[in-house]
């Protein structure tokens, strides 16, 4: 098989992961900030519903932070570099997602911050879009992925999270935040597979069978998910 050569877009900057660990910094600087913004049970109640999106700017802690925003930089530029779609709108979804579910399953809990959940998130959504790729970045990819899921595994089944594990104390881990950031994560990336499915289906329609499109009908500019198949040979001349 023949790779189709499809010109590559160009990268993006990560503005948007920028933006949100610049915030995230400033959030932590200014504790006035941190108290309006933090996700706080009593001030939902009372109608700052804000609170459902902000939470995720606030940390208890600098290692709280740290373990945050560093694998939040290095996921979000990999993503927004490589155009990986589907990230915006896992940033307006997730976090009052996140918020909903802990408000409802979770009602003994008072506060609740970090970015822990979207940096969960995004490194899901960047090793699903990933193993699509070509090898060796599949590879890498289907590693994270793997090492991601065991992480989550281990914190759900102990109830408790790695920074708890390692003597933090500051406050306490929320793993169930986690798994609702990987689970929007997947929801994400397949709404994005549908919506390319759907948008080849309609600019070649002689391309389907029976839902299914050809290996050449590939979405310009993202080489990495469909190959070509070689024409067959032509028949031979009829013998005289």
């Amino acid at each position: 098989m023949a790779a189709l050569e499809w010109p590559r877009l160009k990268p993006r900057s990560p503005i948007l992961t920028f933006a949100v660990a610049a915030l995230a910094l400033l959030t932590f600087a200014e504790p006035g900030l941190s108290r309006w913004l933090v996700y706080d049970r009593e001030a939902i109640l009372d109608g700052q519903c804000w609170r459902l999106w902000s939470w995720v700017l606030c940390h208890f802690s600098v290692s709280h932070l740290c373990c945050d925003v560093i694998p939040l930089l290095v996921a979000g530029w990999l993503v927004e570099t490589r155009r990986y779609a589907g990230y915006g709108g896992l940033w307006l979804f997730t976090p009052p997602l996140t918020g909903i579910v802990l408000f409802l399953s979770c009602p003994e809990m008072r506060y609740l911050g970090g970015l822990s959940s979207m940096t969960m998130a995004t490194i899901a959504l960047m090793a699903l879009h990933g193993i699509q790729a070509r090898p060796p970045w599949r590879f890498v990819c289907l590693a994270v992925l793997g090492l991601l899921l065991g992480k989550l595994l281990l914190e759900v089944a102990s109830r408790t999270g790695l920074l708890a594990a390692a003597g933090e104390t500051a406050f306490e881990p929320v793993p169930a935040s986690h798994a609702v950031g990987v689970l929007a994560a997947c929801w994400s990336f397949a709404t994005v597979m549908v919506c390319h499915s759907r948008a080849r289906a309609r600019r070649h329609p002689d391309r389907m069978v029976a839902g299914r499109s050809f290996p050449n009908a590939c979405v310009p500019g993202r080489q990495d998910y469909f190959t070509t198949v070689a024409s067959p040979a032509p028949p031979p001349p009829p013998s005289a």
